[in-house]
């Protein structure tokens, strides 16, 4: 018989997208369940200092930071920061989507270095205020960094953002702030139009209000009581609601009608005014309460204090780094009302606490820094040797960790500096083991994929 008599029959159409499905399926359980990470191999799969031996294969950047780490909002660069004293600097990097490696821009524009006097030259870089930085952030329309010095002349300053090529450029931007004198933390409004500064150090203590002009990028401080908040209403400000207000932490709701503060150890929140940025205190929280602040556990239930917090990206939900070693998960109304979810949902612990909580076995520790994944499906928990991966459910917002080896990643140190990419990369500082063995170790980034 002629051999086209065995050939099989076309498959249904049907039939095929099943099996497009069962191994798509297949793969997505191979590689772990959604927000599990894999390390990116070598070299990309690592970022370290120029200057870092030639015998380890990682990629090199000149200047790179650990104090703080984003990405852009479009996915396109990378940018970190760092340094002490004169050696304070921002690298510039664009990144690959596909394969989640860098390379850091050619020329002056890969990186900006420290300039106390203006009068700098530079061949590799090209100068700028920086002294001892400690925080930077994106504007939400991607257009300008805005990045905070530790001490100095220029405690705020902003820099114009290509689009195209992420590269930095100077805006005449800011004059003295009111209320920080030494800064702490900066967010952006979602709208744009404002920017928020804390100071827990030096005389400041307060919480600084800056309007900000988009199509120039610069940076305003209103007037008087309007502009800020500080705890004696020293600089005009507004008065804080309590004389211990040294606020670090700081947050703006998705939907710009709160701020949350942190600040000695207490949750503040404040109505923004959407029209103007300013700020109206409306409640706060502390350990004991003491008026104007009610206590904790009007909020939550068996956790003293906290350390942490952060919003998720919906907006939905609060959650809490609180000690002794607890998420508490906070639901978050359209009025702006905090409630904690009913047991055993509300927090997660090693344990589970009695069964009060979820258990999350290598939750294990007091502190944890904890960072949302672009597409807000998981929060991944950083402690001292890694950070634990919890899964968030998109119903109520509780979280679980996920199952087996993808629950915890070991690094050799964690320095809580994570940045998640908008597509599926998780760039995170920590040490470098090499081959050397002990006191050959290299610091720098360790580049994760996230199964979606």
């Amino acid at each position: 018989m002629h051999a086209a008599a065995f050939r099989p029959a076309p498959l249904a159409a049907h039939t095929c997208v099943t099996l497009l499905g069962t191994l798509l399926a297949a793969a997505a359980l191979a590689a772990g369940p959604t927000g599990s990470l894999t390390p990116v191999a070598r070299p990309a799969g690592c970022i370290v200092p120029k200057y870092e031996p030639a015998t380890i294969s990682c990629t090199r950047v000149h200047e790179l930071g650990f104090a703080a780490v984003l990405t852009s909002r479009d996915g396109r660069n990378l940018y970190t920061l760092g340094g002490i004293d004169e050696r304070s600097a921002i690298a510039v990097m664009r990144r690959d989507p596909r394969t989640g490696g860098v390379r850091q821009l050619a020329g002056r524009a890969g990186c900006l270095v420290a300039d106390w006097t203006g009068h700098g030259r530079f061949a590799r870089c090209a100068p700028a205020h920086l002294n001892n930085p400690t925080k930077f952030v994106l504007t939400p329309d991607g257009r300008e960094l805005v990045y905070l010095n530790g001490a100095g002349r220029y405690p705020l300053n902003a820099y114009k953002r290509s689009p195209k090529t992420g590269a930095l450029s100077p805006v005449d931007c800011c004059g003295p702030v009111r209320g920080v004198a030494c800064p702490s933390e900066v967010a952006t409004s979602p709208d744009g139009r404002n920017v928020y500064v804390t100071s827990v150090t030096c005389t400041g203590h307060g919480l600084s209000i800056l309007v900000r002009d988009p199509s120039s990028g610069r940076l305003t401080q209103p007037v008087g009581k309007a502009g800020c908040v500080q705890r004696i209403a020293a600089d005009g400000c507004a008065r804080a609601p309590t004389l211990s207000f040294s606020p670090s932490g700081i947050a703006v709701t998705r939907d710009g009608a709160e701020v949350y503060v942190e600040a000695n150890g207490g949750l503040f929140l404040f109505a923004r005014n959407r029209a103007r940025g300013t700020l109206t205190f409306r409640a706060c929280y502390v350990a004991v309460a003491k008026s104007p602040c009610a206590a904790f556990s009007q909020l939550w239930l068996d956790a003293p204090s906290f350390f942490d917090f952060t919003i998720a990206p919906d907006g939905r939900n609060v959650y809490v780094a609180a000690t002794p070693g607890r998420i508490v998960v906070l639901a978050r109304s359209p009025s702006g009302q905090l409630s904690q979810l009913p047991p055993p949902r509300g927090c997660v612990t090693a344990t589970g606490a009695a069964g009060r909580c979820i258990a999350a076995p290598a939750l294990r520790g007091n502190y944890f820094e904890l960072t949302f994944s672009a597409d807000g499906r998981t929060v991944y928990a950083g402690r001292g040797d890694g950070f634990v991966v919890l899964n968030r459910d998109r119903t109520d917002g509780s979280l679980s960790q996920l199952p087996g080896r993808y629950g915890l990643v070991r690094l050799s140190t964690s320095t809580g500096q994570n940045a998640p990419s908008p597509d599926r990369f998780l760039y995170v500082a920590t040490t470098l083991p090499q081959k050397g063995g002990p006191g050959q170790d290299a610091y720098g980034l360790r580049v994760f994929r996230r199964t979606r």
